[in-house]
C-alpha cells in the first residue's frame, strides 16, 4: 500500500505523489519512510537530496533539494523546501560547465551537490 507524497516549494507544488519508500537526507542522517510510518518531523540537511520510490517499478524520482522539513502523519508525506531540482531535468555536462565558471561559493556547492547526487542515482536505461 502507497503512501501520499507532496513536495512543496514557494514557487510551486508538485503534482501529489504516490510512494511505497522514500529516502531523505536530513540532519541526523538518512530517514527512511514507509506506508505506516510513526509521525515524524525532520529538518533536511542545507544540501540533500529526496528520493521516491514505488515496489515492483524500476523508475523512480529524484530530486537535490535545499533544506526543508519533512513531515509524515497519517500516511501522507510532506516536504518543505526552499528548492527542489528534479534530476531528471540535469544537464550533467551542462551543469558541470556552469559550476567550473561559477564564483560564488555558496552556489558552486550547490551545483556540485545537484552533480553528485545525480551521479549517485542513475536512472534506469531507456529514459527519455
Amino acid at each position: 500500500m502507497a503512501f501520499n507524497v507532496h513536495l512543496i516549494t514557494p514557487e510551486r507544488a508538485l503534482p501529489e505523489i504516490q510512494a511505497d519508500h522514500v529516502t531523505a537526507l536530513a540532519v541526523d542522517g538518512q530517514v527512511g519512510i514507509r506506508t505506516g510510518h510513526a509521525p515524524i518531523v525532520a529538518l533536511l540537511k542545507n544540501e540533500s537530496y529526496i528520493i521516491i520510490r514505488t515496489f515492483g517499478v524500476a523508475d523512480f524520482k529524484a530530486y537535490a533539494v535545499r533544506g526543508g522539513v519533512v513531515q509524515m502523519l497519517d500516511n501522507t508525506l510532506k516536504i518543505l523546501t526552499p528548492l527542489a531540482v528534479d534530476l531528471k531535468t540535469i544537464d550533467a555536462q551542462a551543469l558541470s560547465s556552469k559550476a567550473a565558471a561559477e564564483t560564488d561559493a555558496d552556489t558552486k556547492r550547490w551545483l556540485d551537490h545537484q552533480l553528485a547526487i545525480a551521479a549517485a542515482n542513475p536512472f534506469p536505461a531507456g529514459r527519455v
